[in-house]
């Protein structure tokens, strides 16, 4: 259940109107203007058209709004044919799930009038085929993958959120007419069957920073990835190494193939969706906090982390990898001494721009270009060590405290020594008898030579 405020006309506070409080999708919709009369205006058992178009194109120009959470919400399974017969009126304005494939879709033009009322100019009618019992059903949308959008067969997976409008066609052959925000496209690739809706990734930008523009497609793949078995990605991406033409690919001064990142760099449209993977050294891993609460409602993710790569053949570039878990004990962290060696496996997302300050005196922050991979989790190799390491430590640290005592023992001794012949003949030999000055003991310095003491 939401609360809305402020859906009031001009010049009425907010505070003289109570809150209206919203239940389910027939509630939010009369907010928008689509009452009960509305949407009594479609006919059953007729084509679409006529009365039913005002409805329609309402429908079109509000669902954009729907918050997604609440859409995800109120939805119902999918549509039980039986139970829309028994009262299609009071279904109308519901939200289905809907699954199945897309058989055709067609470019639908309001008139020009509407055009300039409703703000679009097209939108687009998808033939649908639900699920095993391959039931019929209709979808309007103003949103469907760009591989659709001329109008002719499909035959893709699909699914939506559908309102329904209405039944179409007769009591022997009803087909329920929904109204939807998109289409999604779940293709038959790995990253389809996971549940990502490949759509989305038809309007990412390349070279341009992230913005809540791709913050549907971004959450949609790190959800699906989360969904991968593990191992899976990585198994999947070797066999698509494998397979890879010669430019997709390198080989190492030891003769082993890898993936080449020099598509991803330089012809990131072409690599959208391509499931790659990458070894070398993460430099920086931090966790990455998801505070948005629809994403937490929606996906189940409140985190993932970031992993900045260095490949061989990167040239000091980094491969900025979105992942949803670390390998238990792998340390996070960044900065000169940080530096752990992985091999990670996901999904080209999009080229990044960031800013990094720049090197050059005075020039300020510069652009820097870095492929966007999503992925589960990498794997890690840390330092290897002996496996007796605890042992050979003990041991070299007793024969370092034995030296140290040698060391320290030797020097006593002839310290030791040395003071006794110090006290016993420097010292004995030259003490002053009492009254003795050491002017009466050093002699007289004679210029001549004296050999007296060759005589004695």
């Amino acid at each position: 259940m939401i609360i809305l405020f402020g859906i009031l006309p001009v010049g009425v506070f907010a505070q003289d109107t109570a809150p209206e409080v919203i239940s389910g999708p027939r509630d939010l919709l009369r907010l928008y203007g689509i009452d009960e009369s509305m949407l009594d205006r479609p006919v059953d058992g007729r084509p679409v058209g006529g009365d039913d178009n005002e409805t329609l194109l309402k429908l079109l120009f509000r669902l954009r709004d729907f918050p997604k959470t609440d859409l995800k919400r109120w939805t119902r399974p999918k549509p039980d044919l039986a139970e829309l017969l028994q009262d299609p009126k009071t279904m109308r304005g519901e939200v289905f799930l809907l699954s199945g494939s897309v058989t055709e879709v067609n470019v639908c033009h309001p008139l020009p009038e509407l055009v300039e009322r409703f703000g679009f100019d097209r939108y687009y009618r998808c033939e649908f085929l639900l699920d095993e019992d391959r039931q019929p059903a209709v979808v309007f949308t103003r949103n469907v993958p760009k591989a659709w959008r001329n109008s002719g067969p499909v035959d893709q997976p699909a699914g939506a959120y559908g309102v329904l409008l209405k039944l179409a066609g007769d009591d022997e052959h009803p087909v329920p007419v929904f109204v939807a925000p998109r289409v999604a496209w779940y293709s038959d690739t790995l990253l389809g069957k996971l549940g990502m809706d490949v759509g989305l990734l038809d309007d990412l930008k390349d070279r341009k920073r992230l913005t809540g523009h791709d913050r549907e497609a971004f959450y949609q793949m790190l959800a699906a990835v989360g969904r991968a078995k593990p191992g899976e990605l990585l198994r999947e991406a070797k066999e698509q190494l494998r397979r890879a033409d010669k430019n997709s690919k390198r080989t190492d001064k030891n003769g082993k193939t890898h993936y080449s990142v020099v598509p991803l760099f330089n012809m990131a449209d072409t690599q959208r969706g391509r499931l790659v993977s990458l070894a070398g050294t993460a430099r920086r891993v931090l966790r990455i906090q998801v505070s948005d609460p629809d994403i937490v409602e929606r996906f189940g993710i409140d985190h993932y982390y970031n992993l900045y790569v260095y490949t061989d053949d990167s040239q000091s570039n980094p491969i900025v990898f979105c992942v949803r878990d670390l390998p238990p004990d792998m340390p996070t962290g960044d900065g000169p001494q940080y530096g752990e060696y992985v091999e990670v496996a996901g999904f080209f997302f999009k080229s990044w721009a960031y800013r990094t300050p720049s090197v050059a005196a005075g020039s300020g922050r510069r652009k820097q270009l870095a492929p966007l991979i999503i992925g589960r989790q990498p794997v890690w190799f840390p330092q290897e060590t002996p496996a007796d390491n605890a042992l050979i430590g003990a041991i070299a640290g007793v024969l370092f405290v034995v030296v140290l005592f040698g060391i320290w023992f030797v020097l006593w001794r002839y310290s030791r020594g040395d003071k006794q012949f110090h006290d016993r003949v420097l010292v004995k030999t030259h003490e002053l008898a009492p009254g003795i000055s050491l002017d009466d003991v050093i002699p007289e310095v004679d210029d001549k030579p004296d050999f007296s003491g060759l005589e004695e």
